[in-house]
């Protein structure tokens, strides 16, 4: 079994361009000089770059190309990008023009590209053959209740409260208290609207056994058990019709879609927004799937992008582990 810690489960190396380094102390204090190398290097390589400072009083300020795939600009900040730099590759960074102060505060992270580049060439059954046989319930533990004492609510409980529609009302068991039994819920992948809390299902978006063979069997029980109730992110965990969810079962893309036409293209992008932030590959099915569905269905370039804060912020949480993982109770299932 793997060796547990509580490290990002790509932190041990840092891709940037294609290469891989060694992770030293040393290579952890060159590393913003690397990139900032290697930032500049491809920015001048299509003599495009331009550093420019008329007086003491103007800051400076670079010009790069206006590319017709970017977002509008965020809203500059100070970016701390220690984590982020470990896990990126150039290609995924778009930049765009007219910006200055910091200009990665308002570059946007490609996912399309981040698919392209984590695509694992092996079948899922040559990697499921090659690791640690997947048992759910042991690697990923069941629902737990992040926020006991304060209240009673498992995370299926809170996943249906979060996503009731606005102003319904919500009645519980007569038994359990703590557990939903009525409500209202419109399904995004069917388009139909539930009453009954058991008819409903809360779904891993990224399932957890496309999950572990897709990186997460390198991580330690508490880091899977986090990804298995990860509340960060409410397009992670969504309650959805119960039939869908078993008709998706462990299926990626290239295997099942949501019949809702209207929302193919946000569980596109969430399916890869969720895949990028928790460092996760794609099979090449898989990944074919989602780039000729992304295209077919018209899905616009912004819905794949995000902001590089957006993305840090996103990856920060993944390291905050749910503190109701470290004891793992087998007596509520997904």
């Amino acid at each position: 079994m793997p060796t547990e810690n509580r490290t990002h489960p790509r932190k041990d190396f840092i891709r940037f361009t294609g290469s891989a380094f060694a992770a030293s102390p040393l290579a952890g204090s060159l590393l913003p000089c690397f990139f900032l190398t290697g930032f500049l290097a491809s920015v001048f390589a299509v003599g495009t770059a331009f550093a420019t400072q008329d007086s003491a009083s103007n800051p400076p300020k670079i010009s790069v190309p206006t590319a017709a795939t970017v977002h509008p600009l965020a809203a500059a900040e100070w970016l701390d990008l220690s984590g982020l730099l470990g896990t990126s590759v150039a290609s995924e960074i778009v930049l765009p023009s007219g910006f200055h102060l910091n200009p990665l505060s308002a570059a946007v992270f490609d996912l399309v590209q981040y698919m392209r580049n984590n695509v694992d060439t092996r079948t899922p059954e040559e990697v499921l053959a090659a690791i640690p046989k997947y048992r759910r319930i042991e690697m990923f533990g069941t629902w737990v209740n992040e926020t006991a004492p304060a209240d009673c609510y498992n995370t299926r409980a809170e996943v249906l409260l979060r996503d009731a529609v606005p102003g319904s009302a919500i009645a519980f068991s007569p038994t359990n208290p703590c557990q939903v039994a009525r409500g209202e819920w419109s399904d995004p992948y069917s388009g139909a609207d539930f009453k009954l809390a058991s008819a409903v299902q809360i779904d891993h978006v990224v399932p957890l056994k496309n999950a572990y063979r897709s990186g997460a069997y390198a991580w330690s029980n508490e880091q899977r058990c986090h990804f298995a109730n990860f509340l960060g992110d409410p397009k992670h965990l969504m309650a959805v019709s119960g039939r869908e969810n078993m008709s998706k079962g462990d299926s990626g893309p290239e295997r099942y879609l949501p019949p809702n036409s209207a929302y193919l293209c946000s569980y596109l992008s969430n399916w890869v927004r969720i895949k990028a932030v928790w460092n996760l590959s794609f099979s090449q099915d898989e990944q074919h799937a989602v780039a000729v569905s992304l295209q077919n269905n018209n899905c616009s370039i912004q819905s794949t992008q995000i902001t590089l804060p957006e993305i840090q912020r996103s990856r920060a949480m993944t390291m905050a582990l749910n503190s109701k993982c470290s004891s793992l109770s087998t007596s509520q299932t997904f």
